[in-house]
């Protein structure tokens, strides 16, 4: 171990950017907030990189303060990341020095970087070599080390950001130090719907089963196209769960215009769980409506009630990578064929339609459909001539 030490009397408080690789949040707070990651939206960006190889890392920190930079990587999850280091006061809890990892110790990558008494112009910009491992969303952290500076209510005297990476191991490359933690093999489901706005909240629940193991998880929403979706969310896009845990993941603040699509949950463990969606009119009591986590399958099949001046509305997501065709056919209640079509669905694509608008011989009807195509999950609800809500059952 060494130290930094830096006697400067400047009292400016410090923030930086991280430009390169893009940030996790869609925001640019300075790093503020408690660790490992500071406090901001999720950017949902997730960035390529090679394993055994060096990737750019590029910061501006546009308040200069004395002092240094760290950079660390986490596998499987955040918590793996190590806590910031000690720092030495004086007196008045003015910040002297930081305790400095030479030579850097997994998951520490670099240690002591872009130390610095005095401004600089331009940015801070170096290269840094990722270990030769696989992993599907590692977190490179790079914090900020403040000499003379007071204490920051959850920073304390460190700025956070982060950045997602997808490694993918090089294997001409030898195999990375067996130190680092092996990736764990990822399993996913989806929850076929979200939606915020125009009344509607959305509640995720997540549950680890599991007595003995914690659980990784991390969320990814997704729109209509297949595309990341960003909204106001109550915590973090990741989490970790203890053995019989629970975690609630909430949307917040409602877009201007309603929005909707699905989410796709990653963990390295068996999780289970359920969304709730709450339409709240402007008149009248608030409804809920659930549905179950999923795992996709082939094969979907869903009740609808249009009859008696009901409506059904039907949400499908399709989980697969690729552009597909979902087949659709519908019974009645006596069994009769009423329809068979097809609806084109995009890579992780999001489909929410009243059913008899796109299939017009189901209006006045009961009936089941069958849903054939790419790996789908979905999700069903009847809403009534006096405004109830009702979730159908996934069979």
């Amino acid at each position: 171990m060494r130290y930094a030490l830096f006697l400067l009397s400047i009292s400016l408080h410090a923030h930086f950017s991280l430009l390169q690789p893009p940030s996790a949040h869609s925001i640019d707070t300075g790093g503020k907030g408690d660790g490992p990651c500071g406090q901001a939206p999720d950017s949902n960006i997730v960035t390529p990189a090679q394993g055994g190889r060096p990737i750019q890392l590029r910061l501006n920190e546009f308040v200069f303060h004395p002092g240094h930079y760290r950079v660390a990587l986490s596998v499987n999850s955040r918590a793996e990341l190590p806590p910031d280091p000690i720092v030495t006061q004086d007196a008045n809890g003015i910040s002297i020095s930081a305790v400095i990892e030479n030579p850097a110790k997994i998951p520490v990558l670099a240690d002591g970087l872009f130390a610095h008494s005095l401004p600089i112009s331009g940015d801070f910009e170096t290269a840094i070599t990722l270990p030769n491992i696989n992993c599907e969303r590692c977190t490179l952290q790079v914090i900020e080390f403040m000499a003379d500076h007071g204490f920051n209510p959850g920073g304390g005297y460190y700025y956070h950001h982060c950045a997602d990476l997808r490694i993918t191991a090089d294997p001409a490359l030898p195999p990375a130090d067996p130190a680092w933690p092996r990736a764990a093999v990822p399993s996913s489901a989806w929850f076929p719907h979200i939606a915020s706005g125009g009344g509607w909240s959305t509640t995720l629940n997540f549950i680890n089963p599991s007595a003995a193991s914690t659980v990784p998880i991390a969320v990814t929403l997704r729109n209509f196209a297949g595309a990341p979706l960003r909204l106001p969310l109550s915590g973090s896009l990741t989490s970790v769960l203890a053995p019989n845990a629970t975690w609630q993941l909430a949307t917040a603040d409602p877009p201007d215009l309603p929005a909707t699509g699905s989410v796709e949950m990653r963990s390295s463990g068996p999780i289970s769980g359920y969304a709730v969606y709450r339409y709240a009119p402007p008149e009248g009591p608030a409804q809920e409506l659930a549905a179950p986590l999923q795992s996709p399958t082939p094969l979907l099949i869903l009740p609808f009630d249009n009859a008696s001046g009901s409506e059904t509305t039907f949400a499908i997501t399709s989980s697969a990578p690729e552009e597909g065709v979902v087949s659709v056919t519908l019974y009645d209640d006596s069994g009769a064929l009423l329809s068979n079509g097809t609806v084109a669905i995009g890579a992780f694509g999001h489909l929410d339609v009243a059913l008899s608008t796109e299939f017009r011989l189901s209006a006045g009807k009961r009936g089941f459909a069958r849903l054939q195509g790419p790996a789908l999950v979905g999700f069903a609800f009847r809403r009534a001539p006096s405004g109830a809500l009702l979730s159908l059952p996934l069979n």
